[in-house]
C-alpha cells in the first residue's frame, strides 16, 4: 500500500460523509511534516468539531500508536485523534480511538 493510496481512500470515505479535509503535503524541503508531529490529516465534522488522524496499515498501526502516545507523553491528545488503519483483506478502514 502506498501513502498517496491510503490517503486518496480515505479522504474519498470522508468526502461522502461531507467533512472537510486537510492532509499534510510534502514539498521540497520537507519531505514530510506531520500535524503536531504525529498526525497526517484532519478533519471537520459538521458541527466544526476537528478530529486528527494517522493513516497506515493494519501492519503498521501499534508502532503508530506507541509514536503518537510517546509525543503526547504526560500531555492529552488533541481533539479527537484516531489511528485509521487500512485492512487489505476487507479493503478498508479500522478506526482506532486514541483519546481516553
Amino acid at each position: 500500500m502506498t501513502e498517496k493510496f491510503l490517503f486518496k481512500e480515505a479522504k474519498k470515505i470522508l468526502d461522502k460523509l461531507n467533512y472537510a479535509t486537510w492532509f499534510t503535503h510534502k514539498t521540497k524541503y520537507y519531505p514530510k511534516t506531520d500535524i503536531f508531529g504525529a498526525f497526517d490529516m484532519v478533519y471537520l465534522y459538521q458541527d466544526g468539531t476537528p478530529a486528527f488522524v494517522q493513516i497506515t496499515t493494519m501492519g503498521h498501526k501499534t508502532d503508530r500508536e506507541k509514536k503518537i502516545a510517546e509525543i503526547f507523553k504526560g500531555r492529552t491528545y488533541p481533539a479527537y485523534s484516531y489511528v485509521w488503519a487500512y485492512d487489505s483483506k476487507q479493503k478498508t478502514f479500522k478506526v482506532f480511538k486514541l483519546q481516553k
